[in-house]
């Protein structure tokens, strides 16, 4: 049984060697020269291309040095695959410490909450207000926030989910504040989440002005704060669990304050994010169950949520922590985007960045490829030149009716030798095509092959003149230009 060669992998020391071109061509031209020594065209033809082949090998090595447009293609895929790897390892694989902004009165209830879910990579920011946490955020000190609905979010920014809820406080000292004037009220730090929605709420109530003090923080941390006269009311929002606020709710009762319903009726529906809760008798405070204190049972007003917001520089990582964090639906990311100007799902915001990145990546390659064609393309054209004067010397030879013995060799001779300067335009063609493969995607080469073959074509069928193929059957020999005559 016959034994079966294994196929090799690939081919080996198949490349073409410019040397060896070279001295192939220089045998040429040297033939040329001895044998035709009057036929100044064909030596110029001939030498013209033996300069090509030398050339050809210049032009090989210039494409090589480190700052060629063949080795700058190189070095963009090389930095966009070193990009790759940095940003899936930064994205997918790698972690790093995630901070958050927060509000005093949200710290404590966070980091429980990170602790018993094994949160190491998370570690919290105070800040004075939802709008200072968006502001660490956008400044780079933060990575995400918890901010108070109502408070604009920028856009870019991902809702990650309510991490809790709040309730809307309002007390006054009298059932109803003195008409004619602006109200004097009582609130959180000035441009933080109470204050806003404050200022929303006095606005669709029909107050144009108010008259604001911001020291209900002071109230929440000193128990020996008094609250000034002047105040007529008080409007916060706070976590009512919180040991601080409890203390703040139960002192602004001792001086008076009784809470009302914020009722906003219709005007509700412009704030979208507000829900209507009931709260029972007492429920403010277990050491005092008549906070709040209503005649009726029951207090009527609104409940807000916190939400936990990331940044655009935010991973899908450190996404993924945070949602495990504080325990977080994944599949409400991005939800409420008509209110609150969410990006969307980080996911597809990254993969749509990862995309556009690739799709400008190709665009560089293909100005870079389309550059180096159009830098490289007068190599091709300079032998189509040869190509087309060996076409005109072949046109003017020919052996139809050629008698004299020494015409027919010469003309053989030098059918015969412009057909070996055509095989080596076409050789050095395809040493061009080796070192520089744009030249052989854009066709250039190919194009250059396929009219030095035609041309050959042509010779050989010159060639196969019965004038000549009668001498070689006889066995005459056929004279060269030295024995003819």
């Amino acid at each position: 049984m016959p034994s079966l060669r294994k196929t090799p992998d690939r081919l080996t020391g198949g490349e073409l060697s410019v040397e060896q071109i070279i001295e192939t061509a220089q045998q040429v031209e040297e033939r040329i020269t001895n044998n035709l020594p009057s036929e100044a065209l064909l030596r110029d033809v001939a030498q013209a291309v033996t300069d090509s082949a030398r050339l050809a090998q210049a032009r090989a090595k210039r494409l090589k040095r480190p700052y060629s447009v063949q080795r700058i293609r190189l070095y963009v895929i090389l930095a966009a695959l070193a990009m790759l790897v940095w940003w899936l390892y930064t994205t997918v694989f790698g972690s790093r410490v995630s901070t958050i902004a927060v509000t005093g009165s949200e710290y404590s209830l966070l980091k429980a909450r990170a602790d018993a879910n094994n949160a190491d990579k998370i570690r919290f920011l105070e800040s004075g207000g939802s709008s200072a946490s968006v502001e660490l955020v956008q400044q780079g000190h933060a990575d995400m926030a918890v901010v108070q609905a109502g408070v604009a979010i920028p856009e870019g920014f991902t809702i990650l989910g309510v991490v809790r809820a709040e309730h809307v406080l309002y007390f006054t000292r009298d059932t109803l504040l003195l008409a004619g004037r602006p109200p004097r009220v009582m609130t959180f730090a000035r441009g933080q989440g109470s204050h806003i929605l404050g200022q929303s709420f006095f606005e669709l109530w029909g107050y144009e002005r108010v008259e604001w003090t911001y020291t209900w923080g002071e109230l929440a941390a000193d128990a020996g704060y008094v609250i000034p006269d002047h105040v007529e009311a008080i409007f916060v929002v706070v976590d009512p669990a919180d040991p601080a606020m409890r203390g703040a709710i139960r002192r602004a009762a001792v001086a008076g304050f009784t809470l009302r319903d914020p009722d906003l009726a219709v005007f509700a529906t412009h704030l979208t994010y507000l829900e209507r809760v009931s709260i029972p008798r007492g429920y403010y405070s277990r050491a005092d169950p008549t906070i709040p204190d209503i005649a009726s049972g029951t207090l009527r007003t609104y409940a807000v949520d916190d939400y936990l917001v990331a940044g655009e520089g935010v991973t899908d990582r450190q996404l993924g922590i945070a949602l495990q964090a504080f325990e977080l639906d994944p599949s409400t990311v991005g939800l409420g985007t008509a209110v609150l100007h969410s990006r969307g799902s980080s996911v597809v915001a990254d993969l749509g960045t990862v995309l556009e990145a690739a799709v400008n990546l190709v665009i560089i390659l293909v100005a870079l490829f389309g550059f180096e064609i159009l830098l490289h393309r007068r190599y091709v054209h300079e032998l189509n030149r040869l190509i087309s004067c060996i076409s005109l010397l072949q046109a003017n030879i020919d052996i139809i009716g050629v008698k004299d013995e020494k015409v027919l060799a010469h003309n053989v001779f030098y059918l015969d030798a412009l057909a070996d300067l055509l095989g080596l335009i076409s050789t050095i063609g395809g040493y061009y095509g080796q070192e520089n493969a744009a030249l052989v995607f854009n066709g250039l080469t190919g194009l250059l092959h396929v009219r030095a073959n035609n041309i050959k074509i042509n010779i050989r069928l010159k060639l196969l003149r019965p004038e000549v193929t009668m001498l070689d059957a006889t066995g005459v020999t056929l004279p060269t230009p030295e024995t003819a005559g």
